[in-house]
């Protein structure tokens, strides 16, 4: 539960480390997904890893198990507005989230699994 709430408050531990900032909104322009793949466009960061830990939404499975514990819808909500923050910032096939094949099935498998636990929640649609 201390974990989720850092997640409400804005923060997730990338890599098992300490509460950072979530953002999933990439920086700069976002070109198409095939430019960040051959070096045309900037990734904005050193190492791509940094972009892509917060877009796998790993984190909506301790929000799931919140909600699964405490039915609290809460925790469904907080869910969806990052979701649909990561909607609107990385539009299909474009910026660095979609360069990879391996990032987007790890993406969608915390999405489907959200979906499935989120589904009792007034605050699924």
């Amino acid at each position: 539960m201390a974990e989720a709430e850092e997640i409400a408050s804005g923060q997730v531990r990338l890599f098992g480390g300490p509460p950072v900032i979530l953002n999933l909104s990439p920086t700069g322009a976002l070109k198409n997904w095939v430019a960040y793949e051959t070096g045309e466009a900037e990734w904005g960061t050193e190492d791509p890893k940094f972009i892509w830990e917060p877009a796998r939404f790993g984190w909506a499975f301790t929000l799931a198990r919140a909600y699964h514990s405490t039915k609290d819808d809460r925790w469904a909500r907080i869910f969806w507005q990052r979701f649909e923050e990561f909607s609107v910032t990385n539009p299909p096939q474009l910026g660095p989230n979609w360069a990879s094949a391996q990032e987007v099935a790890l993406r969608l498998m915390s999405f489907c699994f959200a979906a499935q636990v989120f589904s009792s929640s007034s605050e699924s649609t």
